[in-house]
C-alpha cells in the first residue's frame, strides 16, 4: 500500500539482495509471514481466534518477541487485533 501512511513493517525488512539479486527478508520478516500465514489459516466463522501464546509455540519463539512482531503487523493493517 503505497501513499497510505508511514510504514511500520520497515523494521521487517530488508534490503538485502541475493547474488541474482532477489531481495532476502530478514529473520524477523520470516516470522512475521509465518505468523501471519498460520493466523489466516486459523481464521473463519465459529473458530476461536489464533493465540499468540500457540503460534510463537508453533514457530519456537519467545511469546514476547512474537508479541512485538504482532504489534507491528497490527500497525501495518495487516492483522486486526
Amino acid at each position: 500500500m503505497t501513499g497510505a501512511g508511514p510504514c511500520y513493517l520497515s523494521s521487517l525488512s530488508s534490503d538485502r539482495r541475493d547474488a541474482a539479486g532477489n531481495a532476502l527478508l530478514n529473520r524477523t520478516a520470516g516470522y512475521a509471514l509465518h505468523a501471519a500465514l498460520m493466523i489466516a489459516e486459523n481464521h473463519g466463522p465459529g473458530r476461536p481466534a489464533t493465540r499468540a501464546r500457540d503460534v510463537a509455540a508453533s514457530l519456537d519463539l519467545p511469546s514476547n518477541y512474537l508479541s512485538k512482531i504482532l504489534h507491528a503487523l497490527t500497525r501495518a493493517g495487516v492483522l486486526v487485533s
